[in-house]
């Protein structure tokens, strides 16, 4: 496949998909680095500005990396996860062969924002306890996970639990004999904050997934909600559906 420049379609465009090709088809493995810009620029007869560009865009895609001094690197798989799953983050790394770990970050009362206010019901004035940890593939970072917790119910739970339980809601099921009936998930893009991108090693503005869990008890109140800054250069989520 080769460069159109008649065509209607952007020759930097038309670049990317030719790389992106070539490393969906194995000519180019991950951790392989690619030619120079300028190689590039004569074996498909395009200007560097035009392969800067491409080279660009899957960067952003996560499709390749760049390592200053060294060049550009074609990236590891994107980690993959069913959306349809229940709290088996770590279960399905477990089961593709990584190496799932937890860092936590803080455990602390604050007041309630008013949408959680809202989402549990709660009277002006009540408090959660919000958990925030690292979640990391093999060590590598990959998304910062944030659990709000009603304070009445969970006033006691502490950052050496959180520290020693990776599976959270394991902790919270076994300690408070919490009893889940399902959870509703919500999926939208967004960008990495200065906070996120200090835990996650990726630049500020970074592309990013946010998903929000909320988990409903067996009477229906809202027990937990949950929201995850998913580095969009690294994983993907997918929905498993079976034909009727």
């Amino acid at each position: 496949m080769g460069i159109d420049k008649e065509s209607v379609i952007p020759l930097y465009y038309q670049l990317k998909e030719i790389i992106r090709q070539e490393i969906e088809g194995g000519v180019w493995k991950p951790g392989d680095c690619l030619p120079p810009e300028r190689e590039l620029c004569e074996k498909y007869d395009v200007s560097r500005a035009t392969v800067r560009q491409a080279l660009a865009d899957l960067v952003r895609e996560g499709l390749l990396v760049r390592q200053q001094g060294r060049g550009t690197f074609v990236s590891a798989p994107k980690m993959e996860e069913n959306l349809l799953g229940f709290y088996n983050f770590t279960s399905q790394m477990k089961a593709k062969g990584y190496n799932p770990s937890v860092k936590p970050i803080s455990v602390e009362v604050i007041p309630a924002p008013r949408r959680l206010a809202e989402l549990f019901a709660f009277a002006d004035g009540e408090k959660v306890v919000r958990v925030i940890r690292l979640r990391l593939v093999n060590d590598e970072p990959l998304f910062v996970e944030k659990t709000y917790l009603p304070y009445a119910l969970f006033s006691d739970l502490t950052f050496e639990e959180v520290s020693v339980n990776p599976v959270f809601y394991e902790l919270l099921t076994r300690k408070y004999q919490l009893k889940i009936k399902g959870a509703k998930k919500y999926v939208e893009p967004t960008v990495i904050d200065n906070f996120e991108a200090s835990l996650l090693g990726v630049k500020k503005g970074s592309p990013a997934l946010l998903l929000e869990r909320i988990t409903y008890a067996e009477n229906g109140e809202v027990v937990a909600v949950c929201t995850w800054i998913v580095r969009g250069d690294r994983c993907r989520h997918y929905v498993d559906i079976t034909g009727g």
